[in-house]
């Protein structure tokens, strides 16, 4: 449980209406550079996620439940790909948040390469960005997927230049070196010091955008939705 007094009355979400249950916080962002936060809420029956920002709110979507259709992402980066393996996992209006994990190496090898080509980016960049959400370094694609050092790959199909990679690095014992200042949140709002702090991050995500480079921490209250 998340310390609810700390992230609605310190971290200024005292406004979320009352049809959101505080109780079923699902993820917190912490943008490592300017400390924006992002609220993710399970709705009541658990389908989907409420997002709170600053700005307001929106919903995200599973993409099994609403029928997400693979066509328009297909055409928009050129390729087809075995949705068994590069499953849809959320979509938020034309934004798409594809689950790679399950993906073999030819697949996910094809996958990156295809985002490569589309944002005209060379692979040592991809690389590099990978390298950034990961302690444990890699210096090819192939390797990059026997460590699992990509999760989740997000792309906006009308963003222009949209995309974000996700890794879960303390889940896959890549690692991740948290900014003083992210381990501080992260501690506060688990309520818990330093050295109990491990505990909490077996299912945190780091997210990097591949044209700005920002990054971003996710914890996740695992339990809510998994019994593992």
């Amino acid at each position: 449980m998340y310390d609810q007094d700390f992230i609605f009355r310190e971290c200024g979400f005292d406004w979320i209406p009352g049809y959101i249950h505080r109780d079923l916080l699902f993820n917190v962002s912490y943008d490592v550079g300017s400390g924006d936060i992002k609220l993710y809420f399970l709705d009541s029956v658990k389908t989907f996620l409420y997002k709170v920002t600053r700005a307001g709110i929106s919903a995200q979507y599973a993409a099994l439940p609403v029928g997400a259709d693979p066509t328009p992402l297909i055409r928009y980066l050129g390729i087809r790909f075995d949705p068994n393996q590069i499953q849809i996992d959320t979509v938020e209006g034309d934004v798409y948040y594809l689950y790679i994990e399950p993906a073999d190496r030819a697949q996910y090898i094809q996958f990156m390469r295809s985002v490569a080509l589309k944002y005209d980016m060379r692979i040592a960049t991809i690389l590099q960005c990978i390298n950034k959400i990961n302690a444990r370094h890699v210096t090819a694609l192939s390797e990059a997927h026997s460590k699992r050092s990509v999760s989740m790959v997000r792309i906006g199909l009308d963003a222009g230049r949209s995309c974000k990679l996700y890794s879960r690095p303390y889940l896959h014992r890549n690692g991740f070196l948290l900014p003083d200042h992210a381990r501080q949140f992260l501690c506060r709002l688990h309520r818990c010091n330093t050295e109990a702090l491990p505990q909490y991050l077996s299912h945190l995500w780091v997210s990097i955008d591949l044209f700005t480079e920002r990054l971003v921490v996710a914890t996740q209250f695992h339990q809510l939705l998994h019994q593992d």
